[in-house]
């Protein structure tokens, strides 16, 4: 009789399709866990394969082929609310023909239903299990462990059912899982799903999405892909599946997310469910290059961000392709989608985008217009404005500029308390001879921020207006902060040096010394202070031909293109060389380069 029960209990558990699995439970030293998951994953060098489920194709972790999807989505066994009495009553008499045929038909009424794997017990204690599964239910896991300790002592030949023990060593490899891969401990994530398989299926997403990235972060690319995949192969909830591809697209390579976008079904309106995050990858692609402009964007990326753009109407995408042809300096190009993101959408990035793109083409009064009626927007648009109004001044310093526009340009510098402007236009006022002017706006650019055009600026104003003290206590006050202002220093000291020279015909040998310094301080690469002494040279009036090229050149490698240009172009006119022609055409080249 003994061995006629075991050839039962071994054939009704084939019928019940399951198999058990030891691993310890936290009451006992020898608990059972059923493994019944489609989605197999073995640990490296086990010889325990978990057994095949019968719902769905069953998942080998370890193959990155293609996985067809499921008929039917693979759920984690759900507590059976059934009547199993008949069942019981069957198999307790062993009367095996009985109990296939109540199986098949609960599983005919309950398609999710599983058969128990007690049913052949029969030391088996009928128990209540309720109370237990409220604490299950409530989180309380010590208590619950507690009271099944007391079970067993109270009822004997009482151990939990299947099903709750099933849920109880889960929710315990979920609390590792999840500890695990908080703290970076990946091995341990692979681990423990190893062991309880029944966390990789559908309604635990959460424990797919950890166990792909810790596949990943262990080397075992393809099957942290293989991992994404058979979600989209066999999962259907439509946030879950984006989120899925979403997740792979932080960690794998682009051409693996690629292929994962295949797996996207068709919605009505034609599109896949997962466009949108392969925009979304196109549009960090050509962010990156709008960003730097070394980096190379497929021209298949930017012919779909176009799509998107033109046909979808994208404000979003027309910017960023703006953004991109900036960076490459299709100024003309990049105006155009800034303009079209704009009329899709007010944007203060495209307003912007629009002002210095026309800067870059040279549209400087169209820029200028836009960005001053747009400049309380946004202050980079205010610093454009800024920008756009100092190169034009630059360009030509002498040329007056009619009221509304200087007064609107003063405003704006005082609003923005921008040094850069405020010694424009100082320079502006001192090339007309304004010098108190010209006074007022260096002290304002020093203000708002010390630099060096603006003290060299003061320093040349006080020497117009002969104001010898404040001049020497300037070069006294910045000469140990900016090259330029001791340099002129040096030529003040010379200067003293000199006047008691000149009643012995001193002045040309002052004049000579103040050349070859500045040609030495050129030769040695100290272009600023090279201008510096040759200006100074030049204001006395002692300028030759060969000493106003040598300022040009020195003009010119100091950036001042726009004055360099001026001078070449004065000298060419007046006898037109090689050299001079060199230097007109070099500064052209560079004139709007001028800072």
């Amino acid at each position: 009789m003994l061995i006629s029960r075991r050839i039962i209990t071994a054939v009704g558990l084939v019928l019940a399709g399951s198999a058990a699995q030891a691993q310890t439970a936290p009451w006992d030293t020898v608990p059972l866990q059923t493994s019944n998951s489609p989605f197999v994953l073995s640990l490296p060098g086990s010889a325990e394969t978990p057994p095949p489920v019968q719902k769905a194709e069953p998942f080998a972790l370890g193959s990155a082929g293609f996985v067809q999807p499921a008929n039917v989505q693979v759920v984690a066994p759900a507590r059976p609310l059934v009547d199993e009495s008949a069942l019981r009553y069957y198999a307790h008499n062993g009367e095996i023909g009985r109990v296939s045929a109540e199986i098949n038909r609960l599983k005919s009424l309950h398609p999710d239903w599983e058969p128990p794997e007690d049913i052949f017990d029969s030391n088996k204690t009928a128990v209540n299990e309720q109370p237990l599964w409220d604490l299950f239910a409530a989180g309380k896991s010590q208590e619950l462990y507690a009271k099944i300790r007391e079970f067993i002592k109270l009822y004997p030949g009482y151990a939990p059912t299947g099903e709750l023990r099933r849920q109880i060593m889960n929710a315990e490899a979920r609390k590792t899982v999840l500890r695990a891969s908080e703290v970076g401990n990946y091995p341990d994530v692979v681990k423990t799903v190893a062991k309880n398989p029944t966390l990789l299926v559908c309604q635990e997403m959460d424990m797919i999405w950890r166990t792909a990235e810790a596949l990943y972060k262990t080397g075992r690319e393809a099957e942290a892909f293989a991992a994404y995949q058979y979600i989209l192969a066999n999962c259907s909830n439509p946030d879950e599946r984006v989120a899925t591809v979403q997740k792979a697209a932080e960690i794998l390579p682009r051409q693996a997310v690629e292929k994962l976008v295949t797996f996207g079904r068709t919605g009505i309106d034609g599109q896949s469910e997962f466009n949108d995050i392969f925009l979304n990858i196109v549009r960090g692609e050509v962010g990156k290059a709008a960003a730097d402009e070394m980096l190379l964007v497929e021209r298949a990326d930017l012919e779909t961000l176009t799509r998107s753009a033109k046909l979808q109407q994208n404000p979003g995408d027309a910017e960023l392709l703006g953004w991109y042809y900036y960076s490459r300096q299709d100024y003309e190009q990049a105006a155009e989608w800034f303009n079209a993101s704009l009329k899709l959408r007010p944007s203060v990035k495209a307003i912007e985008g629009i002002v210095i793109s026309l800067k870059g083409a040279g549209a400087y009064e169209e820029a200028e217009n836009l960005a001053y009626e747009n400049r309380r927007k946004d202050p980079l648009i205010l610093k454009a404005y800024l920008e756009v109004m100092s190169i034009q001044i630059l360009d030509d310093l002498d040329r007056e500029l009619d009221f509304k526009r200087l007064s609107r340009f003063a405003n704006s510098i005082e609003e923005a308390e921008s040094a850069n402007g405020a010694q424009v236009l100082g320079w502006h006022f001192y090339e007309l001879y304004d010098f108190d002017e010209a006074e007022t706006w260096f002290d304002k650019s020093m203000k708002f921020h010390p630099n060096e055009a603006a003290v060299v600026g003061l320093i040349l104003v006080a020497q117009r207006n002969k104001q010898t003290k404040r001049q020497n206590q300037l070069i006294a006050d910045w000469s140990g902060d900016f090259p330029a202002v001791e340099a002129l220093n040096r030529v003040r000291r010379a200067s003293a040096s000199s006047t008691q020279k000149r009643s012995s015909g001193g002045s040309k040998s002052y004049s000579n010394s103040s050349l070859a310094s500045a040609r030495n301080a050129f030769n040695s690469g100290n272009y600023k202070e090279a201008v510096a002494l040759l200006e100074r040279n030049a204001l006395r009036g002692r300028e030759t031909r060969t000493s106003q090229l040598l300022r040009g050149w020195a003009l010119f490698n100091s950036g001042r293109s726009k004055e360099a240009h001026k001078i070449f172009a004065a000298a060419d006119a007046q006898r037109s060389t090689k050299e001079t022609r060199q230097g007109k055409w070099f500064s052209e080249k560079a004139m709007y380069k001028y800072q």
